[in-house]
């Protein structure tokens, strides 16, 4: 790959499981910002709009349930892709989003790549949860532990189409 070095841009990548780079204690195992890099314009991706970080390392029920999410390679390239595109601004990436209240919103993926946010602010916003729909039970224990977890998380109301 030929660098052009006068085009710099900041890469956020997302990383689940266990960084390879080493996982900074605030933003935990998901999410590392990588320091900037010059890389090709035509192969550069838009820097993201939004600021944010993972809470799941915070409950190890929650990093078991996103690690065997993860463990399938098109679930998680399908859960970056969800959290890189609502993080650009589109706040309704994949096949949509279901805002749960509280401030939390799910975002879905089409092959079953679930994403859980909490809304921080117009800029930010906090990985909570990611789950996958192929894998029996995985999503709705997911939510059993969020929850637990959030008190601030409504639980399932009937409006919701959605059952947990």
């Amino acid at each position: 790959m030929v660098f052009n070095a006068s085009i710099t841009h900041r890469l956020l990548i997302v990383l689940t499981g266990f960084a390879a780079l080493g996982a900074s204690s605030v933003f935990g195992k998901d999410c590392e910002e990588v320091w900037s890099v010059p890389i090709q314009q035509s192969n550069a991706r838009r820097i993201p709009k939004s600021d944010f970080q993972s809470w799941i390392h915070r409950d190890t029920r929650l990093v078991k349930i996103a690690e065997e999410a993860s463990s399938d390679d098109l679930i998680q390239e399908e859960i970056n892709d969800l959290i890189y595109k609502y993080a650009l601004g589109n706040n309704s990436p994949g096949t949509g989003s279901i805002n749960l209240g509280g401030g939390f919103v799910e975002l879905r993926a089409r092959r079953g790549g679930r994403v859980i946010i909490k809304v921080l602010s117009p800029t930010s916003f906090a990985i909570v949860g990611k789950s996958s729909k192929k894998l029996s039970g995985n999503e709705a224990r997911m939510f059993r532990v969020l929850y637990s977890i959030y008190p601030e998380l409504p639980p399932f109301s009937g409006t919701n189409p959605r059952q947990r």
